[in-house]
């Protein structure tokens, strides 16, 4: 299999992919597409793609940069560069590479840049064992020093102030990528970047080789691939639930309140892993193991970047992609920001200092591992990096909606977002979904939006994302019911059903309605399950309404932050008296403190 893919790097490398349409988010129109090619080849290879000369496929170069540069890159992701944050990005990469500072120095300069020089003690070249640097230029057909390029230049893009350390191996064979991952930590770096990878077979012992990209307290990054959605061997060190995984995304400009937009960029990699076990953070049910990618950034080297190199196949300015591009600017984010300690989980515990990136692909399969969508997806992670957010300077809102996750509602129901900032920044935009169909983006409050009374009975899963003016967000996935829409319980279709609130909510008498004996939240319709914690008293509950009422025969009891209709108490009626039905009756003591109330809900995602 590893044979395979070096023949598929061959074909690639040659620029007839321009032919292929490039996707652009809704609104956008996409610049035509221009050859490409891969610099690097091999079983384990970098993952850096350059612009290419349409009729010789030899790199295409320019007098002058073209492609974005940093004042691009750091509006895109909102990134301050105005402090120093102390930090050290550390760029593992192979062979040598001659000109490696004066070409670094070009850029820096270029672009207005404070220089960086092994003088200086900014930059640091080092050999795989921390020693003198190897002095063999890579061969043309496999030009390293490009993607070195690439690396040292996104670095100074995404934090100028860092000081960088480039860990080169004598060669792309062998494991001395990863020991170059342990001669960084060494070294002092506060992040390190991988912009390589091959096939997990590759890489045994893969559990022994994996221990060296995991170095407590320093956050790992490794590009996710150039390959696009991988259904065979994964790409490793990608792979790995100690690095965070950095899939590619198509860049644009707009006129829209961040300025930019994003899609998935189609070369970008995602795959299962066939070895590392689903971490907790990753829900998506579509891969039993370890998926990729966990976050992700500009990686389309038809909107890329303007690199500077003059190594054996360079000559000058070229525009140059690949995840090998998001990686290690990723990187320099997360020290410019000061989350050089993050692991694989941050994202997933911070979707609201991303940017989610809901459409393109990277394939042709039929779940969220190739295909960009709502919340987490395989090409795009979470999203990509809000720097303002992430370093805090902008702090992420917290978002409820109405209804609730679990709560039964009508045809024709409508879907409030309450999105409240933690600072003075105000809500500029609330984006709602229902079953992944976007229903319009809001601008103004109140930030209601009635959902068509064409959609069936049954659950159906919405989705709400709150965009503050100081770019943080906020995110919120849930599930409703729509059931059949009520005055009185006899316009329900069951016996068993109350009608509450406008809607038909099942009974006691149902089985799993409410005030039906339940020993966890799976166990109830509502999704909500309470008593005095695992006794025989736990019964299934719902939400008061707003007017804290309840169905006849049930009252509504608790304190501000979790009022439930219980059991007990007349109720305010829109249906018959439950008391009678089965359910146990429970003590009216939410609240008093006399008995500790257990409260189990079903989750529903929020950030």
């Amino acid at each position: 299999m590893p044979s395979l893919r070096v023949v598929l790097l061959s074909l690639v490398s040659v620029p007839l992919a321009a032919s292929l349409a490039l996707a652009a988010p809704p609104g956008v129109t996409a610049p035509r597409p221009q050859p490409v090619k891969h610099v690097c080849n091999g079983v384990v290879h970098c993952m850096a793609q350059v612009r290419a000369m349409a009729t010789e496929g030899k790199i295409q170069h320019f007098a002058t940069p073209q492609g974005f540069g940093p004042a691009d890159l750091q509006d895109a992701y909102k990134i301050d560069v105005s402090s120093d944050p102390g930090a050290t990005v550390a760029v593992v990469d192979a062979f040598g590479y001659a000109s490696l500072e004066s070409d670094l120095a070009t850029y820096r300069s270029t672009f207005g840049l404070p220089a960086c020089t092994t003088a200086s003690g900014c930059l640091k070249i080092v050999g795989d064992n921390g020693g003198a640097a190897p002095t063999g230029q890579p061969p043309a057909d496999d030009d390293w020093t490009i993607e070195t390029a690439l690396d040292v230049d996104m670095v100074s893009s995404g934090c100028p102030k860092c000081k960088i350390i480039v860990v080169e191996t004598a060669s792309d064979r062998g494991n001395g990528l990863l020991l170059a991952n342990d001669v960084a930590a060494k070294l002092g770096a506060t992040v390190i970047s991988n912009s390589w990878g091959g096939p997990e077979a590759a890489f045994s012992p893969l559990t022994t080789n994996d221990a060296h990209v995991d170095h407590a307290g320093i956050a790992i990054f490794a590009s996710s691939g150039d390959d696009g959605y991988l259904s065979g061997p994964a790409d490793f060190p990608a792979s790995s639930d100690h690095v965070l995984s950095v899939g590619g995304t198509s860049l644009f400009k707009t006129k829209t309140l961040r300025g930019w937009a994003e899609s998935a960029w189609s070369d970008g990699g995602s795959s299962c892993s066939g070895t590392f076990a689903k971490p907790p953070w990753q829900v998506s049910t579509a891969c039993a193991f370890r998926m990729t990618a966990d976050l992700s950034a500009l990686g389309d080297p038809q909107t890329g970047v303007a690199v500077f190199n003059n190594g054996p196949s360079g000559n000058g300015w070229s525009i140059d992609g690949g995840t090998s591009l998001a990686s290690p600017l990723t990187a320099a984010i997360f020290a410019q920001t000061g989350q050089a300690a993050a692991t694989s989980q941050f994202p997933y515990i911070h979707t609201g200092a991303f940017n989610d990136v809901t459409s393109g692909q990277n394939g042709s399969c039929t779940t969220a591992l190739c295909k960009a969508g709502l919340d987490w997806d395989g090409p795009t992670g979470v999203g990509s990096p809000i720097g303002v957010a992430l370093s805090g300077a902008a702090k992420l809102p917290t978002i409820t909606t109405d209804p609730a996750d679990g709560q039964a509602v009508p045809a024709g129901f409508s879907i409030t977002v309450n999105c409240a900032p933690a600072d003075s920044a105000t809500v500029a935009e609330v984006d709602i979904s229902i079953d992944g169909e976007t229903l319009g983006q809001l601008t103004s409050p109140p930030f209601t939006k009635k959902i068509p009374a064409t959609f069936a009975n049954g659950p159906h899963s919405i989705y709400a994302v709150c965009i503050l003016s100081s770019f943080a967000q906020a995110r919120a996935s849930l599930t409703v019911k729509q059931v059949a829409a009520c005055t009185t319980a006899s316009d329900c279709p069951d016996m068993t059903d109350l009608c509450f609130d406008g809607a038909c909510v099942p009974g006691p008498d149902a089985g799993n309605g409410l005030g039906a004996s339940c020993g966890g939240a799976g166990d109830c319709d509502s999704g909500i399950c309470t008593g005095t914690g695992g006794g025989s008293d736990m019964a299934c509950a719902i939400d008061c309404d707003a007017q804290g009422a309840c169905p006849g025969g049930f009252s509504c009891q608790g304190s501000d932050g979790s009022k439930l209709c219980l059991a007990g108490g007349g109720g305010d009626g829109g249906g018959c008296d439950a008391s009678g039905g089965g359910a146990p009756v429970l003590p009216m003591l939410l609240g008093l403190g006399a008995i500790a109330f257990v409260v189990v809900r079903r989750k529903a995602v929020a950030s």
